[in-house]
């Protein structure tokens, strides 16, 4: 019991720092591995009894993040559940030289087409809610210098975000500026 709260505890300071951030659209240098880490902590707390299957070991490389991004990663997790409820997975990696891809698998229907080479280029049709969030996600990433695009066949769909990674700051950096 000690355990859980204290994880509760420790999100609630993370969600608490994000708001404020957000609020600020501050920006903060992270290893992959380390914001993978918190994606899945936000997701777990989300989603408890979800079968999202974080696929580790995560790379090291640094990337620039905020509160906008840590969403836009959430709503594509929640999009992939909607679709596939008994199977998501999340992967990362080097994209290629100075960038990193994240990778959301499902095994749903899958997206039309005509929508895989232009996720969230405009509104999308769709049964569950508003059809904008792959829009903002899109959006989203595309603020950080990423791209989103989709896959999709018979076995499910793949959103693929790629991001440049950052330049990585020491704590002397940090205290200096």
């Amino acid at each position: 019991m000690e355990k859980q709260l204290g994880l509760c505890s420790n999100h609630l300071h993370q969600l608490s720092t994000a708001a404020m951030q957000a609020k600020a659209a501050q920006q903060e240098i992270l290893p992959l591995h380390f914001w993978m880490m918190r994606l899945r902590e936000s997701a777990t707390l989300l989603w408890p009894a979800s079968p999202i299957h974080w696929q580790a070991p995560f790379p090291d490389q640094p990337v620039a993040v905020d509160a906008t991004l840590d969403q836009a990663i959430l709503n594509l997790l929640a999009n992939a559940l909607t679709a596939s409820p008994s199977w998501v997975a999340v992967s990362a990696g080097d994209s290629e030289e100075g960038r990193v891809a994240i990778v959301v698998e499902d095994h749903g229907k899958g997206l039309e087409l005509s929508l895989q080479n232009t996720a969230g280029d405009g509104v999308v049709d769709s049964e569950h809610g508003l059809g904008v969030g792959l829009f903002l996600s899109n959006a989203t990433i595309q603020r950080h210098g990423g791209t989103l695009k989709a896959r999709a066949d018979r076995t499910g769909t793949t959103m693929i975000i790629d991001l440049p990674q950052a330049q990585a700051h020491t704590q002397g950096d940090k205290e200096a500026e």
